[in-house]
C-alpha cells in the first residue's frame, strides 16, 4: 500500500473575541465608564460642601431626579420649558439645513465656471473655528452697530424699530440662525457625496422619457439618496439636541431664558446654584431621551439585511 497522503493543515481559527475584545475595551473606557460613573454620581448629593470629597457624598437614592422633573419647583418647570426649546431647536436647525445642503448638492452638482470656489466658500463655516464665526455673529447682532439691523432698518426698511437680537424672544432665534449656519455645509458635504454615486444613465433616460427636472429630483435623487438624507436629519437633530456652545459663546454663560438649551441649563445648575447632582440627573435624564430616540429611530429607518437562503 502507498504512504497515506499528508494531511494539510489547517489554519488555527482566530476567536472571535480576540479580533473585537480590545475595540470593546475601547470603546468602554472612552463611552461606557464616564456614563456609567454619571449615572452612579446621579445618585448623590454633590454640592458645594462635597466639591473638595466627592467620594463622601452622602446617597440620595432619586432626590436627584425627583428635584429636576418635580412640576412644581423651579428646576423641574425649567427643564420642562429647556426641554421643549431644545425640541424646537433641533427640529428647526436639522429641517432647514438638510433643505440648504440638498438644494446646494443640486445646484452644485452641474458642471460650470467657479465651482470649485463656491464649493470652498459653501464649506467655510464648518471649517472655521466655533469661536470665531459665533463671535462674528454676535457683532452682526449687535443692535445699533450690527450689519442685520443696518439690513432690515437702513437698507430693505422692513421693520422700523430696531431689534434686540440677543435678548429677549429673538434671542432664539438668533441661536437657530448661527445654528443653521454653522451646520448646514455638513448637509451639503454629505449630501453632494450622495449625488456623485447616481449614475447620469437615469437622469438622461427619463429626459428621453419627457420627464422635468423637477420629476427627476423627485424620482430618482430623493429616492437615491434617502439613506443620506435620514444620515444628515439624524445626525443633525443630535447635534442641536446637545449642542452647547453655540447659545455659550453667543451670551456667555448666561444665555436669556429663550435660548436656554438643555446643556446651559444644566451648565447653570451645576456651576452657578452649585448643585452638581441635580445637574448630573438632568444629563442623565437628557442622554437617556436622546439615546432611546435614537436607537427607534435607527430600528426604523436602517434596512435589515435579508435572510440568507
Amino acid at each position: 500500500m502507498g504512504a497515506p497522503a499528508a494531511r494539510r493543515r489547517r489554519p488555527s481559527a482566530i476567536p472571535t473575541g480576540r479580533l473585537i475584545g480590545p475595540a470593546v475595551a475601547l470603546v468602554f473606557l472612552v463611552q461606557l465608564a464616564p456614563m456609567a460613573l454619571a449615572v452612579g454620581l446621579s445618585f448623590f448629593r454633590l454640592g458645594a460642601a462635597q466639591l473638595h470629597d466627592w467620594t463622601a457624598a452622602p446617597f440620595v437614592g432619586v432626590a436627584n431626579y425627583r428635584t429636576a422633573i418635580g412640576a412644581g419647583g423651579w428646576s423641574g418647570s425649567q427643564l420642562i420649558a429647556s426641554a421643549a426649546r431644545t425640541g424646537a431647536y433641533a427640529v428647526i436647525v436639522a429641517s432647514v439645513s438638510w433643505l440648504l445642503g440638498i438644494i446646494a448638492a443640486v445646484l452644485m452638482a452641474a458642471p460650470f465656471r467657479g465651482r470649485r470656489v463656491l464649493q470652498t466658500v459653501f464649506v467655510l463655516p464648518f471649517a472655521l473655528p466655533a469661536y470665531a464665526t459665533v463671535m462674528a455673529w454676535r457683532l452682526l447682532f449687535d443692535r445699533d452697530a450690527g450689519m442685520i439691523n443696518h439690513l432690515l432698518v437702513d437698507d430693505l426698511r422692513l421693520v422700523r424699530a430696531r431689534p434686540f437680537w440677543l435678548i429677549g424672544d429673538h434671542a432664539f432665534w438668533a441661536t437657530v440662525i448661527v445654528a443653521i449656519w454653522r451646520l448646514w455645509p455638513f448637509a451639503y458635504l454629505v449630501l453632494a457625496a450622495a449625488l456623485r454615486t447616481i449614475p447620469v444613465e437615469r437622469y438622461r433616460a427619463a429626459a428621453l422619457d419627457g420627464a422635468s427636472a423637477w420629476q427627476g429630483f423627485r424620482h430618482i435623487t430623493l429616492p437615491a439618496i434617502r439613506d443620506a438624507n435620514l444620515l444628515v436629519l439624524l445626525l443633525s437633530a443630535l447635534w442641536c439636541a446637545t449642542d452647547f456652545s453655540t447659545p455659550y459663546l453667543l451670551f456667555n454663560d448666561q444665555p436669556p431664558p429663550a435660548a436656554t438649551l438643555l446643556g446651559n441649563l444644566a451648565y447653570r445648575t451645576a456651576f452657578d446654584d452649585l448643585d452638581f447632582g441635580t445637574a448630573t440627573a438632568m444629563n442623565v435624564l437628557a442622554a437617556g431621551t436622546l439615546l432611546t430616540l435614537a436607537g427607534i429611530c435607527v430600528w426604523r429607518l436602517v434596512p435589515r439585511s435579508a435572510p440568507r437562503g
